[in-house]
């Protein structure tokens, strides 16, 4: 039923002992039966306030969650990258919107059988709980980034939380992909677009970075955009979008 990853358990009792490879399921695996459903640039996954029946499996593309405030103000509230579930919190109804910022696949599952999967699984059970703490973590990171980052802070921090997660879906590499647009990000970050604008021909006036058209960043010094992200360690946090 499982996709399979692989992890290695050794042992330092018995020195003549050979790691040996276990199997590790993951999270993803209870979505690999479900038809794959495609969404073009701009449709919507799933709408805040309407009742939360499934939890979704991101397999390519991007995501953006949005609420909608009072005035008609729109709060980016996250974005979800290929391997990213939605909707694991089992929250409802839904917390935003889910809309696809280019052509997304999605798979879906109803929240019983999501539940149920993870019952059936220690290893699932733990892994679902790394993942809610993630979310917490993240969470408490981008609380930290509202309240007290500076804009350039801000901004740097988001392009580096972009490039982890490119590097985790073996897409890395100086030049990123923005699929976002400044909007986005300034409804994301709590800045206007126009302060986003300037923070990043500030970065490039700093000789961090390099725009090349409208979704594209080539990244001149990683070690100058993680300083500029004002964390102590040198390095962004929010590791995790949180998700609904």
């Amino acid at each position: 039923m499982f996709s399979e990853t692989i992890e290695w358990r050794t042992s330092t009792a018995d020195p003549s002992f050979v790691a040996v490879p276990t199997i590790a399921p993951r999270l993803e695996s209870l979505f690999s039966h479900q038809p794959v459903e495609q969404f073009k640039t701009g449709a919507t996954v799933f709408r805040e306030g309407d009742a939360a029946t499934h939890v979704f499996g991101v397999v390519e593309g991007m995501l953006r969650t949005i609420k909608i405030l009072a005035g008609g103000r729109r709060a980016v509230v996250g974005f979800a990258y290929p391997g990213d579930l939605l909707g694991v919190s089992l929250r409802s109804p839904n917390f935003g919107t889910a809309e696809a910022l280019s052509p997304t696949k999605i798979r879906r599952l109803s929240r019983d059988q999501f539940r149920q999967g993870v019952q059936r699984c220690s290893e699932l059970n733990l892994r679902l709980v790394q993942l809610l703490c993630e979310d917490m973590a993240a969470a408490e990171d981008r609380i930290v980034l509202l309240a007290r980052k500076t804009a350039v802070e801000r901004v740097c921090s988001l392009l580096l939380l972009i490039e982890r997660r490119l590097q985790k879906a073996g897409r890395g590499g100086p030049a990123i992909e923005v699929p976002m647009c400044r909007l986005d990000m300034a409804d994301y970050l709590g800045l206007t677009k126009e302060t986003v604008c300037r923070a990043m021909t500030r970065l490039a006036e700093l000789g961090v970075l390099v725009t090349s058209g409208r979704h594209a960043v080539l990244i001149l010094s990683r070690v100058k955009l993680a300083n500029l992200a004002g964390d102590v360690d040198g390095e962004a946090g929010f590791s995790r979008t949180p998700h609904n």
